[in-house]
């Protein structure tokens, strides 16, 4: 820490040769810090604990002896003044999460004078994203998502900077969530009574494996959706009854959930009818 003060207006009539400084922490006691055998009023102060809080006082010291005390400084803590900024980036581990958990990075930052905090997605700002929670100390910078989606998935860049300069940190987050809906138009063929289903395959699995696609129907004498079958594959047949009007819906399903449903037109199915092939 380096301290500054003005000479005695007084001298004594003998030149002052050299000063003592004197130190004390908070609640301490005054005690000698530095003999300076010079008559500079400036000097560094060495061996200061950091974050240790210290006031100082100066004595001018001429042929005749020491003066009292000069005014006690204001208190000070002991920290660097200026210290290029640093990220301790360890905790910055590319992620997965599911889609609802809750996620957190708290990363540890260094500089002085305190560093600006920011944090980016890609190159857009997320200081509006009302799903995301931003805390800043002097020490840390800390970002939660409380309660992740899809819409968080993305590379978010940390800079933090101050008048020494600035540092950059990543990190990637990937979220797993369930499958989008299977491709549309679902095209429908009958034959005799048996109905076949076919429709595309979804684009988006959510980042987890389709573990099979899940087909319901309704019909024209029953007002709520059933089951009616599974499979692995993007086409299904089905039994339908003559005289009867269907609709299918088919969903993709994974570990985290069931896709929306792709839902076909109705479906009649005549009865006597041998073959009859249509698109919808």
């Amino acid at each position: 820490m380096t301290l500054k003060w003005k000479a005695p207006i007084d001298d004594g009539g003998m030149p002052v040769y050299a000063y003592n400084v004197e130190a004390k922490t908070t609640g301490g006691e005054w005690q000698i810090w530095e003999c300076l055998d010079t008559p500079e009023t400036t000097a560094i102060m060495q061996k200061l604990q950091k974050g240790q809080e210290y006031q100082f006082r100066v004595i001018a010291i001429n042929k005749a002896g020491k003066s009292d005390p000069g005014h006690p400084s204001r208190p000070k803590v002991a920290k660097e003044t200026d210290l290029l900024p640093f990220i301790d980036a360890k905790c910055l581990r590319d992620t997965t999460a599911e889609v609802k958990d809750r996620l957190k990075f708290d990363v540890p930052i260094f500089g002085e004078p305190a560093p600006e905090v920011r944090w980016m997605k890609g190159e857009e700002s997320i200081e509006e994203d009302k799903s995301i929670s931003i805390m800043n100390t002097e020490s840390h910078t800390k970002i939660v998502f409380n309660n992740i989606s899809k819409k968080n998935a993305g590379t978010y860049n940390l800079v933090i900077s101050n008048k020494s300069g600035e540092d950059k940190a990543s990190v990637t987050v990937s979220v797993l969530d369930r499958p989008a809906a299977p491709e549309g138009p679902m095209k429908v063929s009958i034959e005799g009574t048996a109905i076949t289903l076919l429709w595309k395959h979804v684009k988006d699995d959510g980042g987890v494996p389709i573990e099979h696609y899940q087909l319901e129907k309704i019909d024209n004498e029953k007002n709520s959706w059933g089951a009616c079958g599974h499979t692995k594959e993007n086409t299904i047949t089905v039994p339908g009854l003559p005289g009867l009007t269907y609709q299918f819906r088919v969903s993709a399903v994974n570990r985290i959930g069931d896709s929306d449903p792709l839902v076909s037109e109705n479906i009649s199915v005549t009865e006597g009818e041998d073959a009859l092939v249509r698109s919808l």
